[in-house]
């Protein structure tokens, strides 16, 4: 399929699968380094306590050198 098609595809899945998504093939981790996908990430209080905040950072590092990687 087209980008263009993908994303409108990728806008339905939620931000807790794009990172998954991002792990299926190097098209899809292009794909989901745009910003507009990630403009409404929720970020639970139950998930931070279980998790830690370090978690969640670490997470955000490791989307960042995806989005270097390119």
């Amino acid at each position: 399929l087209p980008p263009e098609l993908w994303m409108r595809v990728f806008h339905y899945v939620p931000s807790s699968s794009l990172c998954q998504v991002a792990l299926v093939c190097k098209y899809f981790r292009q794909l989901t380094m745009d910003p507009g996908l990630w403009s409404h990430v929720r970020i639970r209080r139950d998930m931070i306590e279980k998790e830690g905040l370090d978690s969640l950072l670490e997470n955000i590092r490791w989307m960042d050198r995806l989005g270097n990687d390119k």
